[in-house]
């Protein structure tokens, strides 16, 4: 008995129980394998589909199988392995939001005054994670992959007065960091 290809997730945050489907001979009792040691309940295949949960996966890889048993006891060979990742790691905390000195207009070019109504940041970052900034804990302006280690934002548009400028990372499994912030003062917005 070969079992038809295991489907699917194959990288998730949570759950970390998942559900696989897969098409198997009626009559015949499937089980599935979780770096060649048996996992969750078994099931006895009435329709020719089932759906089979996995006892809890690690963080990390593991290699899924499936194993069918007819009525005799005869077993099948195994499914081709389909690897799961499972990932729950938060990413690093991303450097504090820096202003650009191009839109940084106070007595320095680092004192975070502007009066910009959409000034721009540099915050260091994990490769390929996406960085959303946030102005007063709202998503606002760009947001985009971090490449090179670092990535440039603009805010949405300010309102005058004291804001929190924040950036947060997301990995590719929607696992997201801690913030990390910058406070700035817009001044004279209406001047422009």
């Amino acid at each position: 008995y070969e079992i038809i290809e295991v489907t699917g997730v194959q990288t998730c945050a949570l759950p970390i129980s998942p559900d696989f489907n897969t098409e198997c001979e009626i009559g015949t009792t499937v089980q599935l394998y979780d770096d060649g040691v048996a996992s969750g309940s078994s099931v006895d295949c009435d329709d020719g589909t089932i759906t089979l949960t996995i006892g809890t996966l690690g963080e990390g890889s593991s290699a899924i199988t499936l194993r069918a048993l007819d009525s005799a006891g005869n077993a099948s060979n195994d499914s081709s392995s389909l690897i799961v990742t499972i990932d729950t790691t938060e990413p690093t905390t991303p450097g504090a939001p820096i202003m650009t000195s191009e839109t940084d207009h106070g007595s320095s070019n680092s004192d975070n005054i502007t009066y910009d109504a959409t000034p721009d940041f540099y915050a260091v970052c994990q490769n390929g994670n996406t960085v959303q900034l946030y102005v007063d804990d709202v998503a606002s302006g760009s947001s985009g992959y971090c490449q090179v280690g670092g990535i440039y934002l603009t805010t949405g548009t300010l309102t005058e007065g004291d804001n929190i400028i924040t950036v947060i990372e997301t990995d590719a499994t929607g696992n997201a960091s801690d913030r990390k912030s910058t406070r700035l003062n817009s001044s004279h917005l209406d001047d422009l």
